[in-house]
């Protein structure tokens, strides 16, 4: 039995299991004409969609989908010309870490296939929220998400092993002031400096994830101080001492993740 759809329905999540057909997406479009925004997640045990299915998404629907999360490795490898081409008003993507042999085998994908996304500047500022699960980011990815990418509001790079102080500190620079949520766990080339400057430049940070970084005491306490709608750090215990921890209790954190 089809499933019946207001006439006027403007916005859509979807959830996708790689099973659907052209029918499936095709249906979708006729009995929601006024579609304009959908939000697709990907199931966690997502198979390969067939070429046909991929490409009638994206060529039909691509430039109406708002976000694309738990994508994963095997997906992003299938799909990532058709996302650049057609996902042109994208505010979400979201490329999740892949675990055990795949995590392997993905462990040297530099993201390099997502350049177009990050290069226009009108369009990488429509993205306000972004997680890239890829350890060895390119530094030609990661400087374009920096110049370009001016509205973010959730930045989540953790496991990105090319991440630095200084790209991190252009990343700030230029969307610091929007920023709210920041994961940069076992990116272990940042270190004190660049933790520096997201205290000096992101005012509205509510929460921060530190977990195996270079940063000590000098890092957090400028947290604590500039940052005075942090609710959420997370550390480990070996890199705070306890006055620092309890300079965090004190001045604005509502939990500490340890």
């Amino acid at each position: 039995m089809p499933i019946i759809l207001p006439v006027y329905l403007e916005k859509v999540k979807l959830s996708v299991n790689g099973y659907e057909t052209v029918e499936h997406y095709s249906s979708l479009l006729s009995r929601a004409p006024k579609l304009c925004k959908i939000y697709v997640n990907f199931v966690d045990d997502f198979t390969l969609m067939n070429e046909d299915s991929l490409l009638y998404l994206f060529t039909n629907l691509g430039d109406r989908i708002l976000s694309l999360t738990n994508v994963n490795a095997s997906f992003f490898r299938q799909s990532s010309s058709l996302i650049c081409e057609f996902c042109i008003n994208l505010k979400e993507l979201s490329i999740v870490r892949p675990q055990g042999s795949t995590a392997l085998q993905s462990s040297s994908t530099t993201g390099l296939y997502l350049l177009p996304v990050f290069q226009e500047p009108a369009r990488a500022y429509k993205i306000t929220h972004l997680h890239l699960g890829l350890e060895n980011l390119s530094q030609s990815l990661l400087l374009a998400i920096a110049e370009n990418c001016r509205n973010l509001k959730t930045l989540d790079l953790a496991y990105c092993r090319t991440l630095d102080d200084i790209i991190l500190t252009k990343m700030t620079e230029h969307c610091g002031k929007t920023l709210k949520i920041l994961d940069i766990s076992l990116c272990n080339s940042v270190t004190d400096d660049g933790i520096l400057t997201v205290a000096q430049k992101c005012p509205n940070l509510e929460e921060i994830m530190l977990f195996q970084t270079k940063i000590g005491d000098k890092a957090v306490l400028a947290l604590a101080m500039r940052c005075t709608k942090l609710k959420f750090c997370g550390v480990n215990p070996e890199q705070i001492s306890n006055e620092t921890t309890q300079i965090l209790c004190e001045k604005c954190i509502h939990k500490i993740l340890m």
